[in-house]
């Protein structure tokens, strides 16, 4: 005796297609986020009167002295005892911020948006033969 079953199989694939501007905004973000992550530094240690002499923090004043550099004369320092309130690595994080969403909202605009995924979906059938002899 013969038997025939019908059997589908789905498919399915996930297509994923990235725009040239989402992968150089996601660059841009990194980028900045370095940056972010310096000039805060530099403001902490800053405002906590920490020892230039020392390694670390000479360290990061040598690093974000020309992430700061554009922004000096805009405002002056508070000094407070050994203490120093820099309102320029502030506005450096502020303008860099804004720089870099301005930036990458144009690439974005430019080349089309971003991420998207695409699914595909295949139905194939597939016919098998299944012989059972019953004695």
């Amino acid at each position: 005796m013969q038997e025939r079953s019908g059997e589908q199989v789905r498919v399915v694939e996930h297509q994923r297609r990235v725009s040239p501007g989402y992968t150089l905004g996601r660059i841009i973000y990194s980028v900045l986020s370095v940056a972010i992550v310096i000039l805060a530094f530099r403001f902490g240690l800053r405002l906590f009167g920490a020892n230039p002499e020392a390694g670390f923090v000479e360290f990061v004043y040598r690093l974000s002295a020309p992430l700061v550099a554009p922004f000096e004369a805009v405002f002056p320092t508070t000094a407070l005892d050994r203490a120093v309130f820099e309102w320029n690595s502030l506005l450096a994080m502020v303008v860099y911020s804004v720089l870099a969403w301005g930036v990458t909202s144009l690439l974005l605009s430019l080349t089309g948006g971003r991420a998207s995924t695409r699914v595909v979906e295949q139905v194939h059938e597939e016919r098998s033969t299944r012989r059972s002899d019953a004695e």
